[in-house]
């Protein structure tokens, strides 16, 4: 049996009996390899034309196919990723080992957290989970900032809203999720995209920087796009404006009581 982690590291897992859980791969690979992992929130099983979640506890036995059971290959959420105290609202709490965020209460007014790691090119994306949401009548964003972009603590109109921004941006999150689907997607304050209606708690979000297709006529001339996911599955494509700079810095605004989980 195989595993592979979505940071692309391969490992041999053959020491693992079919009656162990992926929960005790994944504690073994965040023990035992170079890389220090952190244990992820649920584990992507890839099928044919598919992705599916499956909780840690899951026997591995379950998710083996009868004819190939040594051929069986997870491919399991793991992060080296963490937000920066440093960087991000004072008011914000951390827990998981940096890798979630929340914001207390009320505490603060549009407390911003930024992620460490920073997005240098082509090929680098950040995927965050919402771990907890819930409904309130402040604002939600999730995205990147180009650099030269805001540094303040408290962004109030999001990352999207503001100018050298890029993300998804629920100004209203008890409001909007009372009304019907709406642009939710943001550029340094225009919104693009389709429509659609607040996010969960449970969904998945994804920023994938890519090199602009020239084939396409709003990306003719521009260098760079970035696609965005949600749930695993591509929401919008949007170029890169060629003022907005490397690196880009994935980062967040918060509303109440709110925690976000970044998965790599």
């Amino acid at each position: 049996m195989s595993l592979e982690t979505l940071a692309g590291t391969s490992v041999g897992v053959s020491q693992f009996s079919l009656s162990q859980s992926i929960h005790d791969v994944q504690r073994w690979l965040a023990e035992s390899q170079p890389l220090k992992f952190t244990l992820a929130a649920h584990v992507l099983l890839f099928v044919p034309g598919d992705v599916v979640k499956v909780d840690p506890s899951t026997e591995l036995a379950s998710l083996v196919n009868p004819e190939t059971p040594h051929r069986l290959t997870l491919f399991v959420a793991v992060s080296t990723s963490r937000w920066s105290k440093t960087k991000s609202n004072l008011s914000m709490a951390f827990s998981d080992d940096d890798r979630s965020i929340t914001r207390p209460g009320s505490k603060s007014t549009f407390p911003a957290g930024r992620s460490e790691k920073e997005l240098t090119g082509a090929g680098d994306s950040f995927s965050v989970l919402v771990t907890k949401l819930v409904i309130h009548a402040n604002a939600l964003s999730i995205g990147i900032i180009a650099k030269g972009g805001t540094e303040k603590r408290s962004v109030a109109g999001g990352i999207g809203g503001e100018p050298k921004t890029i993300g998804i941006n629920i100004t209203n999150v008890q409001y909007q999720s009372k009304r019907p689907p709406q642009q939710i997607v943001q550029v340094g304050g225009v919104r693009v995209g389709p429509a659609r209606g607040i996010l969960q708690e449970g969904d998945s979000v994804r920023f994938a920087i890519r090199e602009s297709n020239p084939e396409v006529a709003v990306e003719a001339d521009t260098k760079l796009g970035v696609d965005i996911f949600i749930n695993h599955k591509l929401f919008c494509s949007v170029p890169i404006p060629n003022s907005f700079c490397l690196p880009f810095q994935p980062a967040c605004t918060l509303c109440n009581d709110a925690t976000l989980t970044l998965e790599g």
